[in-house]
C-alpha cells in the first residue's frame, strides 16, 4: 500500500509539471483583447514598455496575469521581459506561478526561453527551480542543459540537465539524477521516466542508467549498466549489479552480472541473479551461476563453490537457509567441517 501511494504521488507530480509547461507553451502569444503585444507597441510609438502588467483571460474565463518591469521587441515576433512573472491557472483548477530575470518569447517559432533564476510554484506546493528553460510549442517539449530542483510534498527530483517531452510521456534528468520518494532514492547519470497514455499518466516504467542506485529502506541495489523499474515494483538491473540487504541484525550482499526482483515494503523479494554470482554471508561465501532468493531460502545453480570458515564445498546445486545457516548441497564434494554443510 505504502509503495503504491509512493507511485500515485510521482505521477501526480509529473503530471503537474506536464499540465504546467502545457499551459506556458499557449499562454505566451501575448494577446490581450485580440491585440497583439507588436500592435501595442506600435500604436504607442516604441518598441520599449516598462512597468507593464498585462491581464487577460484564458479559453475556461480564468484570468492570466503577466508582470514585467521592461517589455522590448528586439525584432519582428521576438520580445524580451526582463524581471517577469507570471500567473495563471491550469486546466485542474491548480494555480501556477513563474517568474524570472529574463523571457524571451519567439512567437514566429512558438518558443519561450525563460533564463535566471527560474521559479515556478503551484498552491499544492510543486516547486521547480533552474536557470534556463526553453518551451518549444511545436516539440512539445521543455528542456534546460542547466541544473534543476523539483519538489512537491516527499518527492523530491534533480538533474543538471533536463528534457520534459510531452509526445513521448517521458521525462529525463541528466547527470547526478535523483529522484527522491520519501525513504526511498533512486540516482543515476541519467534517469528516463516514461508514462502511460491517456489521462491517467500514471508510471510506465522508469530507467536509472549508469552507475544506478536504488536505495529503500532495508536494502539497496547498484549496477554499472542500469536498474529499470517498472509498474508494480519489479526492477531489473545489469552490470556488476550488488543487492544488499538486512534480515534482522545480519546483512548480505548478492552479486551477478544480471539481476531480476520485486522491491516491495522496503525490502526485495523473488530475486534472480543470472551469471557470476556472488553471495557473501557473516559464515561463508557461495558461487555459482545463478541463484533465486525468496525469503530466508536461496536457491543456487551451475558450479557451485562455498568457502568458509571451517571448510569448502563444490557441487552443481545448493540450497541455503539465510537465517540458520544451514546449506544442503547435491552432487558434492570437498571439504566438510562442523555442521556448514547438510546432505
Amino acid at each position: 500500500m505504502r509503495r503504491r501511494v509512493k507511485i500515485q504521488l510521482l505521477s501526480f507530480f509529473f503530471i503537474l509539471i506536464s499540465v504546467a509547461f502545457l499551459v506556458i507553451l499557449g499562454i505566451f502569444a501575448f494577446k490581450v483583447k485580440k491585440t497583439t503585444l507588436r500592435e501595442n507597441l506600435l500604436r504607442l510609438g516604441s518598441n520599449f514598455l516598462s512597468g507593464v502588467t498585462f491581464k487577460t483571460l484564458d479559453s475556461r474565463g480564468n484570468e492570466i496575469v503577466i508582470k514585467s518591469d521592461e517589455i522590448c521587441a528586439d525584432q519582428k515576433d521576438r520580445y524580451t521581459l526582463k524581471n517577469t512573472a507570471s500567473s495563471f491557472v491550469l486546466p485542474n483548477g491548480e494555480s501556477l506561478l513563474i517568474s524570472a530575470n529574463t523571457a524571451k518569447i519567439h512567437t514566429d517559432e512558438t518558443t519561450c526561453e525563460f533564463i535566471g533564476n527560474v521559479s515556478l510554484s503551484t498552491k499544492s506546493g510543486l516547486r521547480i527551480k533552474t536557470e534556463h528553460l526553453l518551451v518549444d510549442r511545436n516539440k512539445k517539449t521543455a528542456s534546460g542543459k542547466t541544473k534543476i530542483s523539483i519538489s512537491q510534498q516527499n518527492i523530491i527530483a534533480a538533474g543538471e540537465e533536463y528534457v520534459l517531452d510531452m509526445n513521448s510521456n517521458t521525462f529525463i534528468l541528466i547527470n547526478r539524477a535523483q529522484c527522491s520518494l520519501g525513504s526511498d532514492i533512486i540516482s543515476a547519470d541519467k534517469l528516463i521516466i516514461r508514462f502511460h497514455n491517456g489521462q491517467s499518466k500514471s508510471v510506465k516504467s522508469m530507467d536509472a542508467i549508469g552507475n544506478a542506485v536504488y536505495i529503500t529502506k532495508g536494502c539497496s541495489l547498484m549496477a554499472r549498466n542500469d536498474i529499470k523499474y517498472f509498474e508494480g515494483g519489479a526492477v531489473e538491473a545489469r552490470g556488476a549489479v550488488v543487492l544488499r540487504y538486512r534480515k534482522g541484525q545480519e546483512s548480505y550482499d548478492i552479486q551477478s552480472d544480471f539481476m531480476r526482483a520485486k522491491i516491495k515494503d522496503s525490502s526485495a523479494k523473488d530475486v534472480e541473479a543470472i551469471g557470476s554470482l556472488v553471495l557473501k554471508t557473516k559464515e561463508a561465501v557461495i558461487r555459482a551461476d545463478r541463484g533465486m532468493l525468496n525469503g530466508d531460502s536461496v536457491q543456487i545453480f551451475g558450479n557451485v563453490a562455498i568457502s568458509g570458515e571451517h571448510g569448502n564445498i563444490f557441487g552443481n546445486m545448493a540450497s541455503l537457509n539465510i537465517r540458520t545457516g544451514e546449506v544442503f548441497v547435491n552432487q558434492s564434494s570437498g571439504i566438510i567441517a562442523d555442521r556448514m554443510v547438510k546432505r
